[in-house]
């Protein structure tokens, strides 16, 4: 039995053990360096949109508040525009006769 298993055996023996684990190591690494870039890339999409959207959020707040001012105006004008609508006698100058 133990002469079998040496004749099977002996050709792994006569390999080059040091340049299999290299390649093997060096396809690892290639397959690690692939998974890395696409995760990045991955990243630098998301991370465009989120800087889009953070920007987007800012221009509509900065429309928001540029837009009190004349949102306010017109309460006002609609609050004088309403105070005068029950009394058109006001509006009108006096007739003489």
């Amino acid at each position: 039995m133990g002469e079998f298993v040496s004749k099977i055996l002996q050709p792994l023996y006569e390999w080059n053990w040091a340049e299999i684990v290299k390649c093997i190591v060096s396809i690892w690494v290639a397959v690690v360096a692939t998974l890395a870039l696409k995760t990045w890339k991955r990243q630098s999409k998301a991370q465009k949109q989120i800087d889009f959207m953070d920007d987007l959020t800012n221009s509509v707040h900065e429309f928001i508040f540029s837009l009190a001012g004349p949102i306010e105006m017109v309460k006002h004008i609609k609050i004088a525009i309403e105070s005068y609508a029950g009394t058109p006698d006001l509006l009108l100058w006096p007739q003489r006769k």
